[in-house]
């Protein structure tokens, strides 16, 4: 069992015409793993892009296999877009709830 976690990816590409190619690559991850022979599946939630810069969202129930998402996304960037990149950045957070209440049918606090 594992902690879900969220994560975020920041691209800012050389020019709109590299964010947008590199969006839509983003878009279609799966593919790229399955040519490179890679066994998994990512999801993403998000991929906005504004001019330059791709903003991307990321959510796993487990945190490891967030870092590997991140991390593969990471390794298609740099295969199929080198020198199309100025910065890539992956952040991920776990979490925490800072106030949880349930009630019963009654309204009641449980």
């Amino acid at each position: 069992m594992g902690q879900f976690t969220e994560g975020t990816i920041q691209i800012e590409a050389i020019s709109t015409e590299a964010a947008d190619k590199i969006a839509d690559q983003i878009r279609k991850i799966t593919t790229y793993l399955i040519e490179q022979g890679i066994h998994g599946d990512i999801d993403v939630n998000r991929v906005d892009v504004d001019d330059m810069v791709i903003d991307i969202d990321l959510s796993s129930n487990r945190q490891q296999n967030l870092e590997w998402q991140l991390e593969m996304i990471f390794k298609m960037c740099k295969d199929l877009f080198k020198g199309q990149m100025f910065s890539f950045t992956a952040d991920y957070t776990i979490p925490e709830n800072h106030i949880y209440q349930e009630w019963d049918e009654d309204g009641e606090e449980i």
